[in-house]
């Protein structure tokens, strides 16, 4: 079991080295929300790239039969891409069976920082799939349980804070008897704050006001479910599965 949660605002707040640690990556809005969608209807994995042009070297090696290309880029859809960054574009219908190569500004970026750094077990949350996130947590032997939160352009990010919040509050509950930092517990005072409304706490973010003015004001209400799926995306050897 973990014995202690922790929260890093940014990426860049994390440390270089993580062995011991099991990371929670979080980007409500909106990779890490996408990501479990896309495995919970039948993605086989999904690559995690920096680039357009790496998620088209992904596809070109592994074969365009197979390969769906996914991702945004200043929140719209990348140019000749199949895919976009709305949970809702990823049904069983589209990426049952495929490998999805996935780019974001934030989410992917994150991925890339931590998922080589020696971590335990790296894992994808959202406000989604919190309770299966804190369930995972039982099930790993760790010293510290670190979210991390994506931010938004290297900045500190409400929406991925306030998960990160719902996560630590469920592990206050569910580990009586675990440590937690002072950033945890800030996080998990704030999620509580708006527990009762989490969709207006969601919209309220600078960020989410920027996707609701560019026309995706309901990925902001679909991220904002709160334990509605027990996909536990697991990203290990420069891929994301379903545990």
């Amino acid at each position: 079991m973990i014995a202690r949660v922790n929260v890093a605002v940014t990426p860049s707040a994390v440390a270089i080295g993580l062995r011991g640690f099991v990371v929670i990556v979080i980007d409500v809005l909106r990779a890490t929300t996408t990501i479990a969608r896309a495995l919970e209807n039948g993605a086989q994995s999904v690559i995690p790239c920096l680039e357009p042009e790496d998620a088209i070297s992904v596809r070109n090696r592994v074969g365009r039969d197979r390969v769906l290309l996914g991702g945004e880029r200043e929140s719209r859809k990348i140019s000749g891409f199949d895919l976009d960054n709305s949970p809702a574009s990823y049904t069983s219908a589209v990426v049952g069976g495929k490998t999805v190569a996935f780019t974001t500004t934030n989410g992917t970026r994150a991925l890339q920082r931590v998922g080589h750094a020696g971590a335990v077990a790296v894992l994808c949350g959202s406000l989604n799939n919190r309770d299966a996130i804190v369930s995972s947590l039982g099930t790993i032997d760790a010293k510290e349980a670190l979210l991390v939160c994506a931010g938004q352009d290297g900045e500190f990010s409400f929406e991925d804070f306030f998960c990160a919040g719902g996560i630590a509050s469920a592990c206050t509950e569910r580990f009586p008897n675990i440590a937690f930092s002072d950033a945890a517990l800030a996080a998990a005072v704030t999620f509580r704050s708006g527990e009762d409304r989490i969709a207006d706490a969601i919209a309220s973010g600078e960020h989410a006001q920027s996707l609701a003015a560019l026309g995706f004001r309901d990925d902001i209400f679909d991220a904002a479910r709160l334990d509605v799926s027990r996909v536990v995306p697991v990203y290990r050897d420069g891929e994301i599965f379903r545990s």
